[in-house]
């Protein structure tokens, strides 16, 4: 029977998707057992991808997943044993080869990276992103719109997970990863510095769902649920305790404030026909502004999240990720241009770990996305990053080109592009793009950049200018 026999079921399959992706994907570690299921399911996504609709041979989607295939490539390429004279010859392999020649292991043949289990991980983990990006532009526009709140409804649960862990202290069940800052409200992560920039990145999308509110003069229950889905961002950003949250959300807040600027006079003038709607929606703002006020208020008052300290008493300075960067730097000269493997960064800085750090909190990432690129991919590295500021530019030209229309489109894109910035300055200062969920909404924003309409549904003042 053929497969168009069947009913379609690509988007509640991919909602199932995105939703086991956040329950099982919120940690960037290779060793959490949630991965036992995210990664067979993502291969098998990719695998049911390519067997219904074949691989993407024009336009943006075949590139973006052309670079993700080329990245899984590089990974294993670094993972075909080399013969013992040309392994020995790779820079940084030097104090190796004499422990080799020393234990009589000298004519064994290994791979290029020093973490063989660490880069097949690496490698699998892409299928995540790649999944997302095969899928999600062969759903039916009119659908789109179900994806994005699919995401809201992820967020907000993660918003009240945080809230539930700092209300019942270090040992809330609500913790869902052994491996978690467990005095921040991490909610569906494991780290409070990913769920607070996986919140910052919404703040755009909040705006445009207000925008789109204010538009629709009949819907104003959508209205009132996206004052309060800002609201909670607005107040959940700062209680995970994250800085660089607090710093990326302060970014995209002004952004997106500026993006809808030409709506907030009309945000009164659009008041509801019927003053009992006005004021439910108004009460269930107020009474959601209050509870969660009230839980970080006693969760303070408790000492039930101690993280909120972290704001005036440490020195950013005085973190490990700053204090390490010279040693980073001297491991990326030395294992240039091959690089020490995808994933395989954490088994090689023991070598260069200063004896001062030996105790202290363990690097496991480099704590900066782009350099870490280089550490493991080395000269190949250079070439991603290039290809990543290629794209990036070639989505600002699309803007620029849709942005005098003043469409949806245009608003949408602009978001996403505001979103796609925000991960891009939170991977300066740390790993969040490693982390599996924030790897599916990174796809999702691209895919939005690639095709823009039909996520918001039909405008209501389709043609209306500005």
């Amino acid at each position: 029977m053929k497969l168009s026999a069947f009913p379609d079921i690509s988007l509640p399959l991919l909602v199932a998707f995105i939703t086991l992706v956040f329950m099982t994907g919120g940690g960037a570690r290779w060793d959490i057992l949630s991965l036992a299921i995210l990664r067979p399911a993502a291969i098998g996504m990719v695998g049911y991808a390519l067997y219904r609709y074949g691989w993407p041979t024009s336009g943006s989607v075949a590139i973006s997943s052309g670079a993700l295939a080329a990245i899984a490539g590089i990974g294993l390429v670094q993972l075909i044993p080399l013969p013992p004279q040309v392994w020995g010859s790779l820079p940084g392999r030097d104090e190796m080869r004499t422990i080799s020649a020393i234990m009589g292991m000298e004519q064994l043949w290994r791979p290029m990276t020093l973490s063989p289990a660490r880069t097949i991980n690496s490698v699998a983990s892409l299928s995540v992103p790649l999944a997302i990006i095969l899928w999600l532009p062969k759903i039916e526009r009119q659908n789109r719109p179900k994806v994005l709140l699919a995401i809201a409804i992820i967020a907000t649960l993660s918003m009240i997970a945080g809230m539930l862990q700092i209300l019942m202290g270090q040992s809330s069940p609500f913790y869902f990863y052994e491996n978690s800052n467990r005095d921040s409200a991490t909610g569906l992560f494991s780290n409070r510095n990913h769920h607070s920039v996986f919140l910052a990145t919404l703040v755009p999308f909040a705006f445009v769902f207000i925008r789109q509110s204010v538009q629709n003069t009949t819907n104003h229950w959508y209205r009132a649920a996206a004052l309060i889905f800002l609201t909670l961002l607005i107040l959940m950003i700062p209680a995970t305790g994250s800085r660089a949250g607090v710093a990326i959300g302060l970014l995209a807040f002004g952004a997106s404030v500026w993006l809808t600027r030409d709506l907030w006079g009309r945000l009164g003038m659009h008041r509801s026909a019927n003053p009992q709607i006005a004021r439910a929606w108004a009460v269930a703002m107020l009474f959601i502004v209050v509870t969660v006020v009230s839980t970080l208020a006693i969760a303070v008052y408790n000492g039930r999240i101690t993280s909120v300290e972290r704001f005036y008493t440490e020195g950013y300075g005085s973190e490990i990720r700053i204090q390490q960067l010279p040693y980073i730097y001297q491991m990326t000269k030395d294992f240039f241009p091959f690089g020490v493997g995808l994933g395989a960064f954490e088994l090689a800085y023991y070598k260069f770990e200063p004896e001062k750090s030996i105790g202290s909190p363990y690097m496991n990432h480099v704590h900066n996305d782009w350099l870490q690129i280089v550490v493991e991919m080395g000269g190949l590295g250079l070439i991603v990053l290039a290809f990543i500021i290629y794209m990036y530019t070639k989505f600002i030209a699309e803007l620029f080109k849709r942005w005098n229309s003043c469409t949806e489109d245009a608003f949408l894109m602009t978001a996403a592009l505001i979103s796609i910035t925000s991960l891009g300055l939170a991977s300066i200062f740390d790993y969040p793009i490693r982390v599996p969920s924030i790897m599916a909404w990174a796809a999702i924003l691209v895919v939005i950049m690639i095709d823009p309409k039909g996520w918001l549904g039909p405008s209501p003042m389709k043609g209306r200018r500005r």
